[in-house]
């Protein structure tokens, strides 16, 4: 089955490329064979299309070379090598080869091959001696279509003239993955590209500022954009959990919530905020995609390893009516959360009460953390509250080790809810005070739910 959440696919231009250059390839003309370059296929596939050719998918802005051996309803049989013309490495020193590459689907490794002694248009799986480079190549079972680069693989062993490299792809009648190769180099310099790194390889930090590990280097990344600022900037995010999110300083690409997309960009400390800054190399490879939200209680939310991260709180209580500048405050038991209207683009005048069920992003701005809903459906009352009376009632102890007392009016409904909102107890009260057993519940803070027809009661309860 297909992954609709794709990452990646974009080009850049290869730099520092000097005046020895033994080999270049970069599909810009839309074509797999210009430049001497050939193709053999010791088991053509059924489906002539099914060959080495380029495309721009997923919008890329110059082409790339690309394999596949899936026609649309089934893949197939075939043995397909893309094949350079002929180099003459005599006169290097250390000629070094350098490619980007990009993945996806369940199939055999592309693979990398050397020959100096191939005669330039036989079958390659019976004529010359090919040995395997060993360049660093993307996995399949990572995230798909991400662009890899090689690293610069030293060929100073083939010092010699008639030097072939060829890019080998296997595809059976049962799988076979989509390979992507652009940017093909052998020169003495090899190529400067930046390194791809992942969101959390970004954010993860240990520093007590929480600076980055990247601050201040060119790197290749992306995400899915979960929310956008009015000047149009934004935040994308790579997974779920702490440090997936982050935001991108970019007020020359439009985007919307959904879209994956990958870049170059600069990583910049700016007053205590992490930025993917100086985009280059935009692109955008799918839209619609979808962000698993992080659930989170509302005193771990305003922390560093949430920064740029999407979460929830799905039960909490408002504590703090909506101020003049349009911040609120919510409270799970485990500490303040403040709800901030910057992304929203309005005020929400939230009142004392709940439950809310909570949604945004963490921003850090002014010296604090905030949350950042991005729509009015971020947030959420459980029920209606203007239409909903308060129930007189009470819990003690509380804190409780084993017995806890529900004081409200017989017949009423309880549900003690864990902070991630999944319910844990449930009963239905048959006195004026019940006394129920939670010594089996876990240490920690719980929601306690009361109702009774139209009224609602909603408590923290702490067990010890």
């Amino acid at each position: 089955m297909k992954k609709l959440y794709i990452l990646a696919l974009f080009a850049f231009a290869v730099s520092s490329v000097n005046a020895q250059t033994y080999l270049a390839k970069d599909f810009d003309d839309n074509s797999a064979t210009s430049g001497g370059w050939t193709i053999n296929e010791p088991t053509p596939a059924t489906t002539s299309s099914l060959t080495w050719t380029t495309s721009t998918a997923g919008g890329a802005p110059n082409a790339y070379g690309m394999m596949k051996n899936y026609n649309g309803s089934g893949n197939e049989a075939v043995e397909s090598w893309l094949i350079s013309p002929s180099v003459d490495l005599s006169t290097s020193t250390t000629p070094l080869l350098s490619f980007k590459s990009a993945v996806a689907y369940d199939g055999d490794a592309l693979e990398v091959l050397i020959s100096t002694n191939y005669d330039g248009t036989s079958d390659p799986s019976s004529q010359g001696t090919w040995s395997a480079l060993n360049p660093t190549m993307p996995l399949n079972s990572g995230t798909w279509f991400e662009w890899v680069s090689s690293g610069n693989v030293d060929l100073s062993a083939y010092n010699t003239a008639g030097v072939y490299i060829a890019f080998k792809y296997t595809g059976t009648s049962t799988d076979g993955s989509t390979w992507e190769v652009d940017d093909i180099v052998v020169n003495e310099t090899g190529a400067v590209i930046p390194p791809s790194k992942s969101i959390y390889d970004i954010q993860y930090s240990v520093a007590g500022n929480g600076d980055s590990p990247e601050n201040g280097n060119t790197v290749i990344s992306g995400g899915v954009v979960t929310g956008i600022k009015s000047n149009g900037s934004y935040f994308i995010q790579n997974g779920s959990g702490p440090w997936t999110g982050i935001y991108v300083y970019d007020l020359n690409n439009t985007v919307a919530i959904g879209d994956s997309v990958t870049f170059t960009c600069v990583v910049t400390e700016f007053s205590g905020l992490t930025e993917l800054t100086n985009i280059t190399g935009f692109n955008i490879a799918s839209s619609g995609n979808t962000v698993v939200k992080t659930t989170v209680t509302t005193g771990a939310a305003l922390a560093e390893m949430y920064e740029g991260v999407l979460v929830n709180v799905p039960v909490t209580n408002c504590t703090v009516a909506t101020n003049g500048f349009g911040e609120w405050t919510i409270n799970d038991g485990s500490g303040d959360c403040i709800v901030d209207d910057f992304l929203l683009g309005t005020t929400y005048n939230a009142v004392v009460g709940g439950p809310y069920d909570v949604t945004g992003i963490i921003d850090y701005a002014f010296g604090s953390f905030l949350m950042q809903p991005r729509t009015l459906a971020d947030i959420i009352t459980s029920v209606g509250i203007d239409e909903t009376g308060k129930l007189p009632a009470l819990i003690y102890p509380n804190p409780v080790n084993q017995f806890v007392n529900i004081e409200a009016p017989a017949n009423s409904i309880v549900a003690i809810l864990s902070i991630e909102g999944k319910t844990v107890f449930t009963t239905t009260t048959s006195n004026a005070v019940e006394m129920i057993d939670i010594s089996s519940l876990k240490v920690g803070s719980y929601i306690v739910s009361i109702s009774n027809n139209n009224a609602f009661s909603t408590q923290i309860l702490i067990k010890k």
